[in-house]
């Protein structure tokens, strides 16, 4: 008989790309036993459970089992195969594969639309329904990705799988609750500010052109994302990991600290920092290390180095050298003394000497 797989699939964050694949699914099953010549039954072809329902062959599980009737669960089909014989950790990590490989597909196209229509990467995410069929041979082929999956249940199996997949996506997610009165008014004076001219600059800390430029040269592979954190840096390695802590009976398809993900890594059509950066946190060497302890080592490492007679000093959460901070010195100095003079013998341009003194503290 002909079955499909409904695979929940949840897009936490698109930027890193974070994807988690739940470990109960349904399998849909057709109500007429496949075969060519039957050709114009819908029932030996379609697996839509919304179609075969309708059939009076149709047969519903008892009770709370999930390996009877037309719709099992995912969980008892593995069971199915492997007293079958057939060894199934093979097929799960081609599915994994699938899944990801499809959303790499469009992961440029919706970071494009993101960007232009949502405020904060971290403003939206999806669950997918995928849509997956065995061959004779059991390797995975792609039927369709739902986005509007439907989560009705109208039978006690439905129910337990959906309540479940429903309820860890939004622990996972952590949804806070906030005023939305309050967040139009802001957005609204923030607006007006701009539109005034009265709107204060700034630049989060890591989006200066040093930042920029590092970061670059992460995606040009020629440093570690790790060597040199921000603090907004290290704000998303903690979401990476005390979101994978929520996940319940989701599993975390991608990033993964495998061999297979080196060759996703190279399926990005656009390189993006985020997405390197918790590549390399998730193949670290210490696993077992917080981010928040990392960059405190760092920092300390980087605070007792004396090598070449180097004073760290903080500078827009990364760290500058007495050197550096020298060359700012004697710019300043020379920009404080009188540049020319005018008819009158006063200088034009020149700066306080109790800034001076306050750089070279």
């Amino acid at each position: 008989t002909k079955f499909d797989l409904r695979l929940y699939v949840a897009v936490t964050s698109l930027n890193p790309l974070r994807v988690y694949l739940h470990e109960h699914g349904l399998a849909r099953f057709c109500t007429v036993k496949y075969s060519n010549k039957k050709r114009k039954s819908r029932f030996a072809h379609l697996t839509n459970y919304s179609l075969n329902k309708n059939n009076p062959d149709f047969k519903r599980a008892e009770g709370d089992a999930d390996d009877e009737g037309h719709k099992w669960s995912i969980r008892a089909v593995w069971e199915h195969l492997e007293k079958a014989g057939v060894s199934t950790e093979p097929i799960k990590e081609r599915i994994n594969d699938l899944i990801v490989k499809t959303l790499l597909a469009v992961e440029t196209q919706i970071s494009t639309n993101m960007q232009l229509a949502v405020p904060h990467r971290n403003n939206c995410f999806e669950l997918f329904g995928f849509d997956v069929i065995l061959d004779e041979d059991y390797k995975p082929w792609l039927v369709e990705v739902n986005t509007a999956l439907s989560l009705a249940s109208d039978a006690p199996l439905d129910k337990k799988i959906k309540n479940q997949v429903v309820t860890e996506l939004l622990h996972m997610l952590r949804i806070q609750c906030y005023d939305r009165k309050k967040l139009e008014e802001r957005l609204e004076r923030d607006k007006s500010s701009r539109l005034l001219g009265t709107a204060k600059s700034f630049k989060a800390k890591g989006t200066n052109n040093t930042e920029n430029t590092r970061r670059r040269d992460v995606c040009a592979g020629k440093k570690s994302s790790l060597e040199e954190l921000t603090e907004e840096d290290v704000k998303i390695l903690e979401e990476i990991d005390e979101e994978n802590d929520r996940k319940g009976a989701f599993r975390r398809i991608f990033p993964q600290n495998n061999e297979q993900m080196q060759k996703w890594m190279e399926l990005f059509e656009v390189k993006r920092y985020y997405n390197i950066l918790q590549y390399h946190w998730i193949t670290r060497h210490n696993p077992t290390t917080s981010a928040r302890d990392y960059y405190q080592d760092q920092l300390r490492a980087a605070t007792t180095a004396q090598a070449g007679g180097a004073t760290p000093v903080k500078k827009r959460g990364g760290l500058r050298s007495a050197a550096a901070k020298a060359k700012e010195v004697a710019v300043v100095q020379r920009l404080a003394s009188p540049m020319r003079y005018n008819g009158g013998g006063s200088p034009v341009r020149g700066l306080n000497v109790d800034f001076i003194e306050w750089m070279q503290k």
